[in-house]
């Protein structure tokens, strides 16, 4: 699992392929993040627009932010949303990574 500190920008290179493993370029993309133990929303769906099979997507400092300040580290969770294809097909992806608590260092 990627551990980042608190306050740093992350950029996530996705890939889209098909269930074939076959690399695919959706017609539709979006985005959420969230924190794992608290279940807070950090960031509603975002619609993003992938030109390629894959995508930078890039998660903020502002988002990566400590929530609470006496834990030493939180789970942030990315779940990403895409269709694809003639047939409109559906695929959904988690990529759950830490931020440290820079003011828990000693």
């Amino acid at each position: 699992m990627e551990i980042i500190n608190e306050e740093t920008t992350l950029v996530l290179r996705l890939s889209f392929k098909d269930e074939n493993s076959v690399g695919v370029i959706p017609t539709a993309a979006q985005y959420r993040i969230d924190d794992v133990e608290s279940g807070t929303q950090l960031l509603d769906w975002t619609s993003f627009a992938p030109s390629a099979i894959t995508h930078d997507l890039t998660i903020t400092d502002a988002q990566n932010d400590i929530l609470d300040a006496a834990l030493d580290s939180e789970k942030k969770k990315v779940t990403v949303k895409i269709t694809y294809g003639p047939q409109n097909k559906k695929a959904t992806a988690d990529y759950i990574y830490t931020v440290k608590n820079l003011s828990k260092i000693t």
